[in-house]
């Protein structure tokens, strides 16, 4: 599990003086991951076919991240703890779909067996787009959740993401 004291402070930086993104504070950031190597996808859950590929989202670099999956469970995800009571969460990425998926959703939930309410978003179209989610995620009292892709595929179809970050609402 990754610890959301670890910040990858000149990713950050990149991804703040991105004109054309949605403006974040550098402070609120907490995680971040633009897929550059493999070795980005350490600490992930795979349920699915993961693979770094080339071609990435504005300002994204060169790689993303592609998931393919034909289950209806979490098709991929990273785990997080956070020692903070009540810390309220947000995620945005880029994201786009291949072939022949028509949707996928992206969740901040608790993890099995919690009851805390999830916060997500729609990932629709073939073209790289933007996206964060409306809500913001209240972690549950143990402090443990969970960035989940769900793929919703009935065949090996799936999608790419790039510029992962995960955010920390104030209080």
């Amino acid at each position: 599990m990754f610890k959301l004291k670890y910040v990858m402070a000149a990713l950050v930086l990149f991804l703040i003086s991105c004109n054309d993104d949605i403006a974040i504070p550098s402070e609120a950031v907490v995680y971040y991951n633009s897929f550059e190597q493999l070795t980005d996808t350490t600490g992930w859950n795979n349920l699915g076919n993961i693979q770094i590929v080339s071609g990435a989202a504005p300002n994204g670099g060169g790689y993303s991240l592609s998931i393919k999956s034909n289950v209806d469970q979490p098709a991929s995800g990273v785990d997080f703890t956070t020692s903070v009571k009540n810390d309220k969460f947000k995620v945005a990425l880029w994201g786009k779909l291949q072939d022949t998926l028509t949707n996928a959703f992206i969740k901040l939930e608790a993890m099995p067996g919690d009851t805390a309410t999830a916060s997500s978003f729609e990932i629709k179209g073939s073209g790289w787009k933007e996206y964060i989610t409306n809500s913001t995620f209240l972690v549950p009292e143990n402090g443990k959740f969970r960035f989940s892709i769900y793929t919703n595929a009935k065949e090996n179809a799936g999608l790419n993401i790039d510029r992962v970050t995960l955010i920390r609402v104030s209080n």
